[in-house]
């Protein structure tokens, strides 16, 4: 009985050598031999056109250019929303120490300090989403924080499903605290998960799930 292996993929050139590997290992095994000999002498220039040559019969590779034309026109929808005082309080006051701290901490030779200011802007970012993610005595309300909750509201009560990605995972527990306290079902994903796939079938195929939280690092890794 001859047998024929067909793998689907996303970028393995563009992703890794050792993605390409397993990839060519499963249909055509032995085809690149054990995998450190092919990342040794894939890096050799000598070696590199036969590894082309080798490949090209077995890749069926389609271009950005070639499914465009298949894809639905995106549609972008930019919303724009105020601090409320408190938060906007907070976020000038973390401003005014990161820009002070900033412009104190320069080395012998009058540098500034590159670290400082990103941290800066990491925090300023986080205090617009929810100030309570840089401080935790914060007790007052986010305005950008209430506005999602809001629109999370009126998405799925129109039946329609979404879903939210932050870089902060705290950030994302907070949405989840609120959408445990009002009954809301969700599916999660974040670094720390352990049933991904249950979180991606439970979002795809059960119709009360509406609402998928996911972490851009963890939903970046082999999700589409």
């Amino acid at each position: 009985v001859r047998m024929s292996f067909l793998t689907l993929t996303g970028t393995p050139i563009e992703n890794s050598l050792s993605d390409l590997w397993s990839q060519v290992h499963f249909f055509n095994r032995n085809m690149l031999g054990s995998l450190p000999i092919f990342l040794s002498e894939v890096k050799k220039s000598t070696q590199q056109q036969l590894y082309r040559k080798l490949l090209h019969p077995f890749i069926l590779r389609r271009t950005k250019t070639d499914v465009l034309p298949d894809l639905p026109e995106k549609q972008i929808t930019v919303q724009w929303c105020d601090m409320t005082e408190a938060q906007h309080k907070t976020y000038k006051d973390h401003r005014n120490f990161y820009r002070d701290k900033f412009l104190n901490n320069k080395d012998e030779n009058g540098k500034v300090n590159a670290f400082v200011l990103l941290e800066g802007l990491l925090r300023l970012r986080q205090i617009a989403n929810h100030p309570i993610l840089v401080d935790k005595s914060y007790d007052e309300l986010s305005g950008k924080f209430e506005l999602v909750i809001e629109m999370l509201s009126e998405i799925t009560e129109n039946g329609n499903k979404i879903i939210v990605f932050s870089s902060f995972v705290e950030h994302l527990k907070l949405l989840r605290e609120t959408l445990d306290s009002t009954g809301i079902v969700y599916a999660y994903l974040d670094g720390s998960t352990k049933d991904r796939k249950e979180q991606v079938e439970k979002f795809q195929h059960n119709p009360d799930v509406k609402i998928f939280l996911l972490s851009l690092k963890a939903g970046g890794t082999g999700l589409n």
